[in-house]
């Protein structure tokens, strides 16, 4: 009985690593992104005004990467792991954003855009577990 609670340790805390190693891949994956657009913008005639909308495709797309790498490196469960690479990425974002706001206002769908990540995540999940 001992050694099986020795190996379930070892697992999560591989899945955790694992977790945030997907993390640091979307946050990377989001700062090239972010880059490539602000690159874009400032030399060619694309307006402003497109900017939530890159920013919430870059979003996801980082979410989906993460969340399919997290899924296809664990054995089971991709849906909830790839959900909570999702839900991770979503609040390091939001504590991010915090850094650089004058005051402590919270958006009001700040609770929307983690959900979001989770529900992303999750479905990512889904595909990085049947792609192993």
């Amino acid at each position: 009985m001992r050694i099986k609670n020795i190996r379930d340790s070892k697992d999560n805390i591989n899945r955790v690593l694992i977790i945030g190693k997907g993390t640091i891949m979307a946050i990377i994956i989001s700062i090239i992104l972010l880059a490539i657009y602000g690159v874009i913008l400032a030399y060619t005639a694309l307006s402003e005004s497109t900017m939530p909308i890159f920013v919430t495709a870059i979003t996801i797309i980082s979410i989906t990467a993460s969340a399919i790498y997290v899924s296809a490196k664990v054995d089971s469960k991709g849906w909830l792991n790839g959900a909570i690479a999702g839900l991770i990425y979503m609040v390091v974002l939001f504590l991010i954003s915090l850094l650089f706001k004058t005051g402590t206002v919270i958006e009001k769908g700040i609770i929307v855009k983690i959900f979001i990540g989770f529900l992303v995540g999750g479905l990512a999940g889904m595909i990085g577990i049947n792609l192993k």
